[in-house]
């Protein structure tokens, strides 16, 4: 459990999803940039999709450690 908070305290927008052996499931959000911070200006025509995009990583490290061992 407080690998847990560590964890999402760390990565913001970061919720964990699953926390099983040495294996953590994270679900993150990254957030696109306003179209007028952007450095060529685009037209609305292809401004499509969503402000934000969700992913999911999977981190395993060794058991009794913080040492990673793969991250997906």
């Amino acid at each position: 459990v407080e690998a847990i908070c560590q964890v999402e305290e760390v990565l913001c927008h970061a919720k964990v999803i699953e926390f099983k052996d040495n294996c953590i499931r994270l679900s993150l959000k990254t957030f696109l940039p306003m179209a007028g911070s952007l450095k060529y200006q685009l037209s609305l025509e292809k401004m499509i999709g969503p402000s934000a995009v969700h992913h999911e990583m999977l981190i395993k490290v060794i058991p009794g450690t913080r040492e990673l061992v793969d991250v997906e």
